[in-house]
């Protein structure tokens, strides 16, 4: 009778191959888990969402600008479907503090100038 031999994979190959896929899996495990990738991941979904919020804002105070380049109060506030838009200060201090549905909250200085209100 004749010996013939038989291609396959060895045990010792898919032992050798179960532990590196283990090694891999705990490794991933341990990174997910540490929380660093989802914490860079809401990171950069709250960074995103401030500037989607600057955006309409922008569009918002560009549409509610008068002729002599000052914001008009009434229409930024109707431009800003669903924000918080209060008035504060007088004269030369006149500025807005408007607050998105997101609760990102921005101060609007009369000439148009955005900033970020931590």
């Amino acid at each position: 009778m004749l010996k013939t031999k038989e291609d396959g994979i060895t045990i010792v190959a898919l032992v050798i191959t179960i532990i590196i896929m283990l090694i891999l899996l705990g490794v991933t495990v341990n990174i997910s888990l540490s929380g660093k990738i989802f914490d860079k991941a809401k990171e950069a979904a709250n960074k995103t969402q401030i500037e989607i919020d600057k955006e309409e804002l922008l569009e918002a105070i560009v549409a509610s600008m008068t002729d002599d380049g000052e914001i008009d109060g009434s229409k930024l506030e109707s431009n800003l479907d669903g924000w918080s838009v209060e008035e504060e200060g007088e004269g030369d201090e006149l500025y807005y503090t408007c607050v998105s549905p997101k609760e990102n909250s921005f101060t609007v200085e009369p000439d148009g100038d955005i900033s970020l209100n931590e």
